[in-house]
């Protein structure tokens, strides 16, 4: 065998091998693209701040881990940031299924209780002036939250509240939008008693 006869044949094996580890990393790319799609967008982090036109808001579900999901409590604080004084509309902020979304660990939507009638807004009612740096806080129990009691898994909730227009003609009526991140918590079984064997009834 020539030279030249050994020396093409290794060039087309390299060739060769050189496309099947080509078409093997596309496919672990493919599948890792196709893994992390699957996957929920956020980690398991329960609480968040936001800043939106000088309102801060932190956001906390202050009892992540529960074992019925009337215990759920979650918290939201707003605070002026701006150097002047501001005033949130505060009408429809005790209303949690209105202001919140709760879906399942695989994105799947959980009804909330039948919403409240919607008060009349006068341009008056339901307005709080907060000076700078001063905040208000506003909290939503599952108890509240929820027509039923909820199986034990692995939750996940969001905080929106919005005000654009209004009956309110003052200037320093905050206007805008604040939207916080999907924030875990989770639903998990109460320890029950152990037999002799040690193993739970």
């Amino acid at each position: 065998m020539s030279i030249t006869c050994l020396w093409r044949g290794r060039q087309m094996i390299l060739r060769r091998s050189v496309g099947f580890w080509t078409i093997v990393g596309g496919l672990l790319l493919l599948f890792v693209h196709n893994t992390s799609q699957a996957r929920p967008s956020t980690g398991r982090k329960s609480t968040m701040k936001i800043e939106v036109n000088h309102l801060a808001a932190e956001i906390s579900v202050t009892t992540p881990r529960i074992q019925r999901s009337d215990d759920l409590q979650i918290r939201v604080v707003f605070t002026n940031q701006n150097s002047n004084e501001m005033v949130l509309n505060a009408l429809f902020l005790d209303f949690g299924t209105i202001l919140l979304s709760v879906r399942k660990s695989d994105r799947t939507s959980v009804p909330m209780g039948p919403p409240p009638m919607p008060p009349i807004d006068d341009g008056k009612a339901g307005r709080i002036t907060l000076q700078p740096g001063q905040s208000a806080t506003f909290k939503y129990r599952g108890v509240n939250l929820f027509g039923r009691e909820l199986p034990h898994g692995s939750y996940q909730l969001r905080f929106a509240y919005e005000n654009q227009e209004s009956a309110n003609t003052d200037a320093r009526e905050w206007k805008g939008l604040i939207q916080s991140d999907w924030l875990a918590f989770d639903i998990v079984r109460a320890a029950g008693p152990a037999n002799q064997s040690g193993r739970k009834l």
